[in-house]
């Protein structure tokens, strides 16, 4: 068993959020400045896509150069004028990628190469507390945890390595922390910046 140890992503993500009801039955009504303004709904939800950059401590191919897809949906619930909570459901794909070049050290000649992939499919459950600024800024901190539903690893090139996918196998489950920012843009659109690593 093995498992990419540091696990770091940095995520964007674009959402938009419609109004429920309180308990008291009353409607949104949307201020100038920012979504919550003049609010008296505890209950928001909506879909949510975005894009992942990321990388995998450790594997000698550093930079978030493996771009994945992610998106789903989620429910916010306010708890106080600037604090609230959100749990998404989500679709995300991460991994590693890299290239590697091969120099004879007497010639200087280019005598090869090879492409590293590593790719990561997993559905996330992130629960992530929000801190309201009372203007268009939030701030977020929490945990997402991950179930991994397929993986695939594959070295290409000149010479090609293959590996095994029943002898190198990943553990099934992450646990990421997470801290980021969120940005209403206007409307119920939203853009989130959020970077997460591997706990386990």
């Amino acid at each position: 068993m093995k498992f990419p140890i540091g696990l770091m992503v940095l995520c964007f993500l674009m959402s938009t959020r419609s109004e429920g009801q309180d308990v008291d039955g009353l409607m949104k009504i949307l201020g100038p400045d920012h979504f919550f303004e003049n609010s008296e709904l505890r209950f928001y939800g909506g879909p949510e896509i975005g894009c992942n950059f990321t990388q995998v401590d450790g594997d000698a191919y550093s930079g978030y150069s493996k771009v994945g897809l992610t998106g789903g949906g989620l429910v916010y619930v306010r708890f106080s004028e600037n604090t609230g909570v959100a749990m998404e459901l989500i679709y995300s794909q991460k991994g590693s990628k890299g290239v590697v070049n091969y120099t004879n050290p007497y010639t200087g000649l280019n005598q090869g190469f090879q492409t590293y992939r590593l790719n990561l499919n997993y559905v996330e459950v992130p629960i992530v507390l929000h801190f309201e600024t009372g203007l268009r800024l939030h701030y977020e901190i929490g945990l997402s945890y991950g179930q991994l539903i397929s993986s695939k690893e594959a070295v290409d090139g000149d010479p090609g390595v293959y590996i095994d996918p029943d002898t190198h196998r990943f553990i099934q489950f992450d646990l990421e922390g997470i801290a980021g920012f969120e940005y209403h843009l206007g409307g119920d659109v939203f853009f989130e910046g959020r970077f997460q690593y591997s706990l386990t």
